[in-house]
């Protein structure tokens, strides 16, 4: 499942930015604006006709295309929450 998949106002854990046919260069400026694995990403708004995604990150808002937001894996888990489950 993608960024570009999910329903506005769901809340994900981001699995893995890919490269596709941007190369590091995206995958380095989604890292820099916190879109990296194991952090949350909500879908706040998507542009009409095939428009931009708003995300979330943290405090961050970020507009980005949909071909863009196809590139970032997401999962149903809540980050950390293998680590809390296994803790004493």
């Amino acid at each position: 499942m993608t960024l570009d998949d999910i329903a506005v106002g769901d809340e994900r854990t981001v699995s893995e930015v890919r490269q596709g046919d941007y190369g590091d260069g995206l995958v380095a400026r989604l890292q820099a604006l916190g879109v990296a694995p194991g952090k949350r990403i909500s879908v706040l708004r998507r542009g009409w006709f095939n428009g931009p995604i708003v995300a979330r990150v943290g405090q961050t808002e970020i507009a980005m295309r949909r071909g863009e937001a196809d590139l970032v894996v997401v999962i149903s888990g809540i980050a950390g929450a293998a680590d809390a489950a296994n803790s004493p």
